[in-house]
């Protein structure tokens, strides 16, 4: 990239922060990110607040530990410093806040992805939604149809705080065209 993390997590917080400046000040929000988005989601609520107006974030396949991507393909794009890599992977931080977490991982994930997880729900006492017939690029496709178990099942956890422990990621193939 050609900006650091530390300004990729920073852009993020101030457009948050500008957001909750345009809306009452009783108005919560949730926060949802897939995959990088779900790490920056993470590290939105470090900032208290912004973790204040928030009521949940539900991180979708989201990495909470960037020190696999430094052995990764990736790792040329990204040049994750180890520096970097302590300071904004969530497992490593003490972050201490009432925001529920809801982790969302595809069934057919990566171990990697379900490893990391168990072990951030293990650590904040978030909870975890498995979502069958989903893997790391197909989990969304249930998140953008009007109505599938998978959206169903994460509306039902925010309003009544039980999570479902698996859903189906959707009950019919997703027409995208208008």
């Amino acid at each position: 990239p050609e900006v650091r993390m530390a300004e990729l997590v920073t852009d993020v917080k101030a457009g948050l922060k500008a957001l909750l400046r345009e809306i009452p000040l009783d108005t919560k929000l949730v926060l949802i990110g897939h995959s990088a988005g779900g790490h920056l989601s993470v590290q939105a609520i470090n900032d208290a607040a912004i973790a204040d107006r928030c009521t949940a974030v539900v991180s979708m396949s989201g990495l909470y530990d960037l020190e696999p991507l430094t052995r990764s393909f990736l790792q040329q794009e990204l040049m994750l410093s180890p520096e970097e890599v302590e300071r904004f992977s969530p497992l490593r931080q003490r972050t201490q806040t009432k925001t529920r977490f809801i982790s969302v991982v595809g069934k057919d994930e990566t171990e990697a992805f379900h490893t990391q997880a168990d072990q951030f729900v293990k650590k904040f006492g978030g909870e975890q939604l498995l979502v069958s017939d989903s893997h790391h690029m197909s989990l969304l496709s249930g998140f953008f149809s009007a109505k599938t178990p998978f959206l169903d099942a994460l509306a039902a956890s925010l309003s009544n705080h039980q999570t479902p422990g698996e859903v189906s990621g959707y009950s019919a193939k997703v027409n995208f065209a208008t």
